[in-house]
């Protein structure tokens, strides 16, 4: 399970509370701290340092200044 919220939180671009629930958790405190307690740091941290480690922001033109 924690592997899938792993890719879950890599790949997909959605809030994580939709995570949580798609995972099948129906509080995402309960997910935040589960997540925490097997990786090591909170859902949103794990999301922004994989985001700095594939090279930054986002690939929408959207997102130029």
């Amino acid at each position: 399970m924690v592997q899938d919220a792993c890719m879950r939180l890599q790949q997909m671009d959605v809030p994580i509370e939709q995570i949580a629930f798609s995972l099948g958790f129906k509080d995402p405190g309960y997910f935040n701290r589960f997540f925490k307690k097997h990786v090591g740091i909170p859902p949103g941290a794990y999301r922004r340092r994989m985001k700095t480690q594939r090279g930054g922001g986002t690939s929408s033109y959207a997102a130029w200044p």
